[in-house]
């Protein structure tokens, strides 16, 4: 049997109650106080949401940018090849439907606070 030291032997705390009672305040990290954990949330939760926004609003760029090429792509088409499919014209008025909708999303959407 080996033998033990007095380093090996973990003495455990003694249950003096039932009740869970918090941590006392000398058990916040040096680097956080514990009243500034509530204020952290709170940033975090905000830039979590701005960049939520900004990843709506890129890809809402995208999508408009998207839209415009198509819609000159189809006048172009148009004005050369004078085109009257109405499969051609479905394309393009989806394409100038979406176009709005975007815009009407990027500029009507509240803005961060």
């Amino acid at each position: 049997m080996p033998a033990t030291s007095s380093h090996d032997i973990i003495e455990k705390p003694v249950i003096s109650s039932g009740i869970d009672l918090p941590f006392p305040p000398n058990s916040a990290s040096p680097e956080q106080p514990l009243e500034d954990i509530p204020t952290q949330i709170r940033l975090n939760d905000q830039k979590h949401t701005h960049a939520v926004e900004d990843f709506k609003n890129a890809i809402g760029k995208q999508l408009l940018y998207g839209c415009l090429i198509a819609i000159a792509v189809f006048a172009l088409l148009d004005a050369c090849c004078n085109i009257e499919s109405p499969m051609f014209t479905s394309a393009f008025e989806v394409a100038k439907i979406v176009a709005t909708t975007v815009l009407g999303y990027l500029f009507g959407s509240k803005s961060k606070s």
